[in-house]
């Protein structure tokens, strides 16, 4: 009988160590965590990066922003904990991220739109400074003629470009005719059918001179004018 009872003390004996054992087995594991070996993101960008490390039960964190010669924009330039650290599962890894160079080579933009030109800067790390638009028998309207400063020199991330941008070819000019002495009647429709515009037609006083003769004009003969350009005349009074 005392037998039976020293075996059956034994046997329950031996089952609450298994419990003790496994209950400290498995605490254990939720104390400590899974461990694993830190993946080295160096190099690679902020969307590998995010994604191996969330492969691998990491999350990152980034605690800077910097230049760097080396790397790209966007790049990681190094981590902590480093790459083959034994860590927890769930745990950070901070990060510091390249803003790419501090200089930037300026980038061609010549025959651009505007409108490319723009996105170019952005792509290359600079902003569109100063438009000016000119005429151009060179280069097509819409497309930048001259850029400040110039293509492939070297200027800091974020500097401004200014671009001169074509007009089209310059309009056609006109010697301006003498008019003095002339009808007005007969003249101004004649401005007028070539596309000239006719501003004021002033009378005054003028002995001697027919009515409606024309007496002065403004542009004066022999001035280069556009068919935009206002033309006054003065006649003499009827």
């Amino acid at each position: 009988m005392l037998k039976k009872l020293g075996v059956f003390l034994a046997w329950c004996f031996g089952l609450i160590v298994v419990a003790i054992f496994s209950g400290w087995l498995t605490m254990n594991a939720l104390i400590k965590g899974e461990v694993i070996r830190v993946p080295d993101i160096v190099g690679k960008t902020t969307e590998e990066s995010y994604k191996i490390l969330g492969d691998a039960g990491l999350y990152m964190t980034k605690t800077a922003t910097q230049p760097d010669e080396r790397l790209a924009p966007n790049r990681i330039i190094s981590q902590d904990p480093p790459a083959g650290t034994s860590i927890k599962k769930n745990r950070k890894i901070r990060v510091i991220v390249s803003s790419g160079s501090e200089t930037v080579t300026v980038p061609d933009l010549l025959q651009k739109s505007a409108r490319t030109a723009s996105l170019v800067l952005t792509e290359a790390g600079m902003k569109l400074g100063l438009m000016a638009q000119s005429p151009s028998d060179d280069v097509r309207s819409g497309e930048v003629m001259a850029q400040e400063p110039a293509p492939n020199g070297t200027e800091l991330r974020d500097s401004t470009v200014n671009i001169l941008v074509s007009q089209g070819p310059h309009p056609p000019y006109y010697v301006m005719p003498d008019l003095i002495g002339k009808d007005v009647k007969a003249v101004a429709p004649q401005l007028r059918d070539m596309g000239f515009q006719i501003g004021d037609i002033r009378s005054q006083e003028y002995p001697g001179v027919k009515p409606g003769t024309i007496i002065k004009q403004m542009p004066l003969a022999g001035y280069r004018i556009l068919q935009n350009n206002l033309i006054s005349l003065d006649v003499c009074r009827e």
